[in-house]
């Protein structure tokens, strides 16, 4: 499957050390099934997962996937921004 990148990052703490910028469709989908806080999954998380693979399999398009995987981190109470860093702004 080829990765498809999103055109701003969303921005997600799964640690509280240290946020993460997510790039593409690829790295959400590794980030929801292989770095997701325990106990953080739900319907959201799920639909989140399907989006991303459905993205990198051509059914739906990248914002779609995007959208579903901050939709996720919100609910997760993992999100931090879906804008990009202020100062890539700034710039």
């Amino acid at each position: 499957m080829k990765d498809k990148p999103f055109d701003i990052p969303v921005i997600v703490n799964l640690d509280s050390e240290e946020d993460r910028d997510v790039t593409s469709v690829k790295e959400a989908l590794d980030v929801l099934i292989d770095e997701w806080p325990a106990g953080k999954g739900g319907p959201i998380h799920a639909e989140a997962i399907q989006a991303c693979r459905g993205s990198l399999d051509g059914q739906y398009p990248v914002e779609k996937a995007r959208n579903a995987f901050s939709a996720a981190a919100w609910d997760a109470d993992l999100f931090v921004s879906d804008m990009g860093r202020l100062s890539e702004a700034l710039a």
